[in-house]
């Protein structure tokens, strides 16, 4: 009998939890709705928290302290070029840098490999380009890491209750920025959590797997180039990446960061615009410790020097800019680390126009960058995020980066660079979920974010000062200054 009340007392507690588990994802959390009550859900749906520092990214002394893709790839040999003269050309950039590196690692005292940069913001290039008479101009738009957290896909699989055709349904959440995108001649998103495939089930923090509707939903948006380099393209092994590629591969976009072996990774991806083509190269700075099996053939692009080289000079030969999406610094920092400013520097050395940098999860400074031989580049150290379940205000603010790209009488060149702020709201519940102009964000609204379970206010002029205090007024628009 004792035995009994024990049994009857354990599924009594049982259904309990089975019905608060069920009473947080009920359908009661309509589209728009904003309780003050949390959302009572599993661990595995609560959003990321700060700090979230992830080994084994440590800020090194000495930039060829990374790891490089010879030391974290198999060998592979080099597939032959139709152009077997310039295939050569990028071969011996790879051997002479990856030399260097050898040679800095034997001295005594080991000098810096890379510029060291500079901190001073630049608002404007170093030439003055003219617009070619009858020259052509396309727009460019770019924004930073989409992190779909579990309360992500759970409003969107409550928004596409009776919508034909999808389990979820993300877009609603792109609204007020939707038209920047599908007017935009070319428009650039960092997915940041995979979507390998229902079969691997959706997955939170710290290793994400969502449903492929939200692909479907960027592309009927209109972003044309989606990066998959970054530190969480390996949370689900090898067949979660494969079957993020396989995807993107299926949709008509171009998708940089994740290569099927080595060889694919050496086609330089372009992107075409009536007599324009843009190369787009991506690197990221570790995934999180984890790895590929030794067999696997996937190739990920960790930052390497001497690939970068070569590949910025194998994209040179083939395109009219260079594009570098790269995934780097320090998360909830708003300057970039010595690194990145570094690299930056190196890369700009190379002949690369634009540098689109994510990560930080916060917002970081754009400058003009001059290389070497003159040119410019324009460098955003960090979009920040567009779309997060993350804790803290900081993290909510992010942007849309737009410039054109404009037919000079030398030239292509980058022109009119404006980051347009945005703040991603969700309610104390997690719900209600949407992209806000900073414009048109207000101080209700500021009351209501839900970052407030996590013990942070804000307010509107917060909101704002972090990225006053972050972007020059030049590469903002006028109701920020």
């Amino acid at each position: 009998m004792k035995k009994s009340r024990y049994v009857s007392a354990f599924i009594l507690v049982l259904l309990a939890a089975a019905l608060a588990l069920a009473a947080g994802c009920a359908d009661a959390h309509s589209e728009g709705s904003d309780t003050t009550a949390v959302l009572e859900t599993a661990a595995e749906t609560t959003p990321i928290s700060y700090p979230a520092r992830i080994s084994p990214y440590i800020e090194p002394v000495e930039p060829d302290s990374y790891e490089t893709a010879a030391e974290t790839q198999p060998e592979v040999t080099p597939a032959q070029n139709d152009d077997a003269q310039t295939q050569a050309e990028v071969e011996q950039i790879r051997t002479e840098t990856k030399q260097t590196q050898v040679e800095t690692e034997n001295t005594e005292q080991k000098p810096i490999t890379l510029p060291q940069g500079s901190r001073e913001v630049k608002t404007e290039p170093s030439r003055k380009h003219t617009r070619k008479e009858g020259g052509r101009s396309y727009s460019f738009v770019a924004v930073g890491d989409n992190v779909v957290h579990t309360g992500i896909w759970l409003e969107a699989k409550q928004r596409a209750q009776g919508r034909e055709g999808r389990e979820y349904w993300f877009a609603p959440v792109f609204d007020e920025i939707a038209d920047m995108i599908r007017d935009a001649d070319i428009a650039f998103i960092n997915q940041e959590t995979l979507m390998g495939g229902d079969e691997l089930g959706n997955s939170n923090y710290p290793r994400f797997n969502g449903p492929q509707d939200i692909g479907r939903d960027l592309v009927d948006l209109g972003f044309d180039i989606v990066n998959i380099a970054n530190n969480h393209m390996v949370d689900k092994g090898e067949v979660g990446l494969r079957g993020t590629i396989d995807f993107w591969e299926s949709q008509p976009v171009v998708m940089i960061g994740g290569y099927r072996n080595y060889e694919d990774y050496k086609k330089i991806r372009t992107i075409e615009r009536d007599g324009l083509k843009i190369a787009l190269l991506s690197y990221t700075y570790s995934t999180n410790g984890l790895s590929l099996p030794q067999n696997s053939e996937f190739y990920i692009p960790y930052i390497d020097y001497a690939e970068i080289a070569a590949q910025v000079g194998a994209a040179k030969k083939v395109a009219d800019l260079v594009f570098m999406s790269i995934h780097w610094g320090e998360e909830n920092m708003f300057a970039p680390t010595a690194h990145q400013v570094s690299l930056a520097q190196y890369m700009a050395d190379l002949g690369v126009d634009v540098i689109i940098g994510h990560h930080p999860h916060v917002v970081q400074p754009i400058t003009w960058l001059t290389g070497k031989d003159g040119g410019d580049t324009l460098c955003i150290y960090s979009l920040g995020n567009i779309v997060s379940l993350m804790v803290a205000p900081y993290n909510m603010v992010g942007g849309v980066m737009t410039f054109d790209i404009t037919e000079g009488e030398d030239g292509w060149f980058i022109d009119n660079p404006v980051f347009v702020p945005t703040v991603f709201f969700y309610a104390t519940n997690y719900f209600s979920q949407k992209i806000y102009l900073m414009r048109d964000f207000t101080e209700e609204l500021a009351s209501r974010m839900g970052t407030k379970n996590y013990g942070f206010s804000t307010n509107l002029s917060q909101l704002r000062g972090y990225v006053t205090n972050t972007i020059h007024p030049a590469f903002l628009p006028e109701y920020m200054h």
